[in-house]
């Protein structure tokens, strides 16, 4: 079970109310709304009456933890858990939106019981807190929608999705731009209908690279005669080949992943597990999305990248399009592959801007082949 600990403000309404009406910071609405959509349950952190049910009904009052000394906010600690330890289990996930005073002797105690401890804003100030909370209290699912709605224009304007298998540099592909992976098998479920994206790449990022939208596909496709490829140059590879692995130890290479280049001997014994990764990303099905730009960090290819993969990854945040129980991925041994439900290793654990979708919506329909 997943249980949201959202502490007190000191904004609040005058009179007797639920406590979760009582009080009033845009802080705490956003907060509020944000554990009801994401928690099992969820309770207030009073400063003065301890644990609090957000229907119980309580009268304003003035007093906060901030103003309290070590010895006294210890002894709320304790009687917060002892109001608190009947209602858990040591299977709970506790999630603390809530600051330092009012977690830092509660915590020890849970995990002593045996819970797993979150603080997603745990670092961020005030306004930081804000911005996250509106980030992540956006209509996600409608966001999703939309971004498969423009997929479906894209598709239409390219002529299809392709395939790998079938792909070569002769195709007409744009000098630059995004691609999108699909799999086999791993369908949407609250979205819509139809496959769901896997993976989010690009290339180019960095200031003065001359990568090509084709070189970067290229790299995952692998070596077409004898089947292989290069996992030291292609991170997607990398971590399909570590999924293989790990599901299936007779295929295990320990040479996989280690040095940024290798000895042929070292090649040919790792070559049968590049040839089963290039297997399964070639059989993906994927699209791209012509972006131009100059070569930097802070390019749109970047923007849309990151804010992609902040969109459609499920990680640490509510489950959506949730992949297959055969999917892959769910073998892998990094915990961002298996969380987020993507072959994807960065910007999984990021949040996203919607107004990225209007950019999107803006290469998509100048996208052609």
């Amino acid at each position: 079970m997943i249980i949201y600990l959202v502490s007190c403000v000191k904004t609040k309404r005058q009179g007797t109310h639920p406590a979760q009406e009582l009080y009033t910071s845009t802080w705490f609405r956003y907060a509020k709304k944000y554990a009801i959509t994401k928690a099992d349950r969820w309770f207030i952190l009073s400063a003065k009456h301890g644990l609090v049910y957000p229907d119980k009904k309580i009268a304003s009052y003035e007093e906060t933890l901030n103003s309290k000394k070590k010895v006294e906010r210890q002894h709320w600690a304790e009687t917060v858990y002892e109001q608190l330890k009947d209602a858990i289990s040591p299977e709970d996930k506790i999630v603390f939106l809530a600051g330092t005073n009012y977690r830092e002797f509660l915590i020890p105690r849970l995990q002593e019981l045996g819970c797993e401890i979150q603080i997603p804003m745990k670092g961020l100030m005030q306004g930081q807190q804000m911005s996250w909370l509106k980030k992540n209290t956006s209509h996600r699912i409608d966001h999703l929608k939309r971004l498969y709605e423009l997929l479906d224009i894209l598709e239409t304007r390219v002529g299809g999705k392709f395939l790998l298998h079938d792909s070569d540099g002769r195709m007409g592909w744009p000098k630059q731009g995004l691609y999108l992976f699909f799999e086999n098998g791993e369908e949407r479920s609250e979205s819509g209908k139809g496959p769901r994206i896997v993976r989010v790449g690009t290339h180019a990022v960095s200031d003065g690279s001359k990568t090509t939208l084709w070189n970067r596909i290229s790299q995952h496709k692998g070596i077409v005669k004898s089947g292989g490829g290069n996992h030291r140059g292609s991170i997607f590879r990398l971590i399909v080949g570590e999924a293989i692995q790990q599901k299936d130890p007779t295929e295990i290479v320990h040479s996989w992943g280690k040095g940024s280049s290798a000895p042929k001997d070292i090649r040919d014994n790792e070559l049968p597990l590049e040839c089963a990764v290039s297997d399964i990303i070639r059989s993906m099905p994927f699209l791209f999305i012509d972006v131009p730009g100059i070569s930097a960090k802070d390019n749109d290819r970047s923007l849309l990248e990151q804010n992609l993969i902040g969109l459609l990854s499920n990680y640490d945040r509510e489950t959506l399009d949730p992949p297959s129980p055969n999917w892959l991925g769910r073998s892998c041994p990094r915990n961002l592959i298996q969380c987020s439900g993507l072959w994807n290793s960065q910007h999984v654990e990021k949040g996203y801007t919607p107004d990225f979708l209007d950019l999107l919506e803006k290469y998509i329909l100048n996208t052609t082949i």
